[in-house]
């Protein structure tokens, strides 16, 4: 686990954002101490053709702490873009 904090903390991919050429979804714990929430607003700008959901009560893991508002949110996302994965 070590060796891959390491390379999440050395290694920047940012500017390729822009390249994704399919609809995403970024979500984000709004208490996440891995991926600080000041972050956003630059990706936003980096990629502005994703959407964006903020998770108000979790750190790095929404999908634990707010599993059910996560589940729901991300089938919103791909019920609004039913050829997404195919």
């Amino acid at each position: 686990m070590q060796g891959g904090l390491e390379l999440l903390k050395n290694t920047d991919l940012s500017q390729s954002l822009n390249k994704i050429n399919i609809p995403f979804l970024r979500m984000y714990g709004k208490r996440d101490t891995l991926v600080p929430i000041e972050i956003v607003p630059q990706v936003s700008k980096l990629a502005p053709s994703s959407e964006e959901i903020i998770f108000e009560h979790s750190g790095h893991t929404p999908f634990i702490s707010e599993k059910a508002l996560f589940t729901s949110k991300l089938l919103d996302f791909l019920k609004d873009r039913p050829t997404c994965g195919r």
